[in-house]
């Protein structure tokens, strides 16, 4: 167990990682933030602080209901909704192949 008593996967597996399921990303994101994708998420909330969030309330709309953040409430949901892959965006089309690993090595190059 790690210390927000969630599984561990490992000594080198964070452990908000555990504690985190992959429907509860998006909400991880908009609090924690996302550098690369430019999400400043809550302030003073880091990985570990996102993790007990989600886990204690299950979910930012619960987290929000619950007065947590009320300044920022549509700020977070918009985070999270920058967030959320949309399951609609059209995806380009690959051509039929098949992978081998001579080819995605550098000995392929």
């Amino acid at each position: 167990m790690c210390s927000l008593g969630c599984a561990s996967r490992g000594p080198t597996w964070p452990a908000f990682r555990s504690c985190v399921e992959p429907k509860q990303v998006p909400d991880f994101i908009a609090l924690r933030g996302d550098p690369s994708d430019k999400i400043p998420g809550a302030p003073g909330v880091g990985a570990t602080g996102a993790a007990s969030l989600i886990e204690r309330y299950g979910s930012l709309d619960a987290a929000l209901a619950a007065g947590r953040f009320p300044a920022m409430a549509d700020t977070l949901r918009l985070y999270r909704s920058i967030a959320t892959m949309d399951k609609k965006a059209p995806l380009p089309s690959l051509r039929a192949q098949k992978p081998t690993w001579h080819k995605a090595s550098c000995a392929g190059a």
